[in-house]
């Protein structure tokens, strides 16, 4: 019974000297890492410094201020400035670009800001997105098909050796041709993506890219790809269900 009583009263005491020894440490961290950022002016040591202040936090004893200060210096200092510019031609493509930059900012964990064509004095990413000119093409094909059809053309009225009488259909052979005249839309749109570093913070500098599609909104979707053309069968717009490309093309156009 003694050394129970012990151990429960002691029990305690280890994970209180545990909390703060955890608390000390993740705070210690916190501090260095933001000196980091400070002294290097690179932002990932401000993310790992707002990282360790938010676990030290999990082990502090009642308010704490002071780091409660410091989490939000290291959040300010952690925020990465993306700015997008682009001439997409056409309202819609303005508004889905900016929807995707937003996903972006979903994906960078607190830590991401996009600006959409508007200018700002402490940029580290300057994307550039430039439209060419949309490229369409009309063929036409024309088909020639000859048939025949056995065909009912009229009733006539017969009557057995009883007297009963009885309509029969007499059938008749129609011929005819058939001109069929197909036109197929095909667009293609190629836009480039150049970024510049205007930090040492911006990650992706020096990456350009290159995209474009052909389709005849019907029945194929092509993208360009490094080594060729790349055909989609299918795809799965957000929200929605898995579908074949005509499928897609039933309802939506690109």
């Amino acid at each position: 019974p003694n050394s129970f009583e012990k151990e429960r009263y002691a029990l305690p005491q280890q994970a209180k000297w545990l909390r703060n020894r955890l608390y000390a440490h993740y705070l210690e961290d916190g501090r260095d890492n933001l000196a980091r950022a400070g002294s290097t002016g690179l932002k990932e040591y401000a993310q790992r410094a707002h990282g360790a202040f938010t676990k030290a936090q999990e082990y502090a004893e009642g308010p704490a201020p002071q780091l409660d200060s410091l989490t939000q210096i290291a959040f300010r200092k952690g925020i990465i400035q993306y700015q997008v510019e682009t001439d997409a031609p056409f309202t819609s493509y303005r508004w889905e670009i900016a929807r995707i930059f937003e996903d972006m900012e979903d994906l960078g964990g607190g830590f991401l800001r996009v600006s959409f064509n508007e200018p700002l004095d402490d940029a580290d990413c300057r994307i550039e997105i430039q439209f060419n000119s949309l490229e369409t093409n009309i063929k036409e094909e024309k088909g020639d098909e000859d048939f025949n059809k056995e065909v009912i053309l009229e009733y006539k009225t017969v009557a057995d050796t009883l007297g009963n009488e009885a309509e029969v259909p007499v059938y008749g052979v129609v011929e005819g041709n058939v001109i069929t005249l197909t036109r197929t839309k095909t667009a293609a749109w190629e836009a480039d993506v150049n970024i510049t570093a205007l930090t040492a913070n911006c990650s992706l500098s020096g990456r350009n890219f290159e995209a474009a599609f052909v389709t005849d909104q019907k029945n194929y979707l092509y993208f360009k790809t490094k080594d060729g053309w790349a055909s989609i069968e299918e795809l799965q717009p957000e929200g929605k269900k898995r579908m074949g490309i005509k499928e897609f093309f039933r309802g939506n156009k690109i």
